[in-house]
């Protein structure tokens, strides 16, 4: 199932519980994002139904909390998150070949 986030092009930042447990969800086109440059609280926590996830969209982002991506379950890889420290139970690494940065679940 997929979910057309374009309505929200000109938010620059996500609340509390936005998209908090979409299991359903097993693809998610953030592009629509660019723009934020805050995420609260449990954004996209308990979306188990995603198995890949690109975060570029998310450049703007400079933190995220603890429980970002807690409960996405086989989520083991997010391709260029932001440039911040990785949330709780993921680590971030670089790609050797191609120099992108990943964070890869503990």
């Amino acid at each position: 199932t997929m979910l057309d986030l374009s309505p929200l092009s000109k938010i620059t930042e996500v609340n509390l519980f936005f998209l908090r447990g979409c299991s359903g969800l097993t693809t998610l086109d953030l592009s629509p994002l660019s723009q934020v440059t805050e995420v609260q609280g449990s954004f996209l926590k308990g979306c188990s139904g995603l198995t890949t996830l690109d975060l570029s969209p998310l450049s703007r982002v400079t933190g995220v909390q603890r429980s970002f991506l807690e409960g996405c379950a086989n989520l083991d890889v997010v391709d260029n998150p932001p440039a911040c420290p990785p949330p709780s139970g993921w680590v971030a690494t670089v790609c050797s070949t191609t120099g992108f940065t990943k964070w890869a679940r503990k």
